[in-house]
């Protein structure tokens, strides 16, 4: 027996209950969090991916690690293609699900 949660309705003593799920939000990352996190997932170093987008090394360590940082359009597309993802990964909360890029 499989159970849709999201359908769900219990009826007992003459009321009718319909389960809702609440999610907790989840904190909003910076695009230096978001950077750190999809790079780890690839598998590489700061240093490889600073080297695979043509950035310094201090600068990509200065992304990762700042709370803001401006970043050129151009830039988040070349970090992007280097992660395996698509560009709004890096600049909006989306969900994890949709967040996995493919690696190459």
């Amino acid at each position: 027996m499989i159970l849709d949660l999201d359908r769900l309705t219990i009826v007992a003593g003459g009321l009718t209950y319909k389960l809702v799920r609440v999610e907790e939000p989840k904190p909003k990352r910076t695009i230096g969090e978001r950077i750190r996190a999809y790079r780890e997932a690839a598998g590489l170093t700061v240093q490889q991916l600073a080297e695979k987008t043509e950035c310094p090394l201090s600068t990509m360590q200065q992304m990762e690690a700042g709370p803001s940082f401006d970043i050129h359009p151009n830039f988040l597309g070349r970090l992007a293609k280097e992660l395996g993802i698509e560009v709004r990964c890096l600049t909006e909360d989306v969900p994890t699900s949709i967040q996995i890029g493919a690696t190459t």
